[in-house]
């Protein structure tokens, strides 16, 4: 499988403006415009797409240790 160049970037762009629905915040989190958040990331993914997206978790491990804030 061939890598596309910022893949991971322009999915969250896509997923997080389906999500929000908020072109300044989507701008600020990636350190862009809001004109260039409409431009390239507005209505791209469909929300069913978001929200398996954002429920991609690795699988639970046995072993792991959980890590509280002091």
């Amino acid at each position: 499988m061939k890598y596309k160049r910022n893949a991971l970037r322009h999915s969250f762009g896509s997923y997080r403006m389906e999500t929000v629905k908020n072109a300044g915040q989507v701008g600020l989190e990636m350190g862009n415009s809001a004109a260039i958040v409409m431009k390239h990331y507005f209505d791209i993914a469909e929300a069913g797409a978001a929200r398996e997206y954002w429920n991609i978790r690795p699988a639970k491990q046995s072993n792991a240790v959980r890590m509280v804030a002091s």
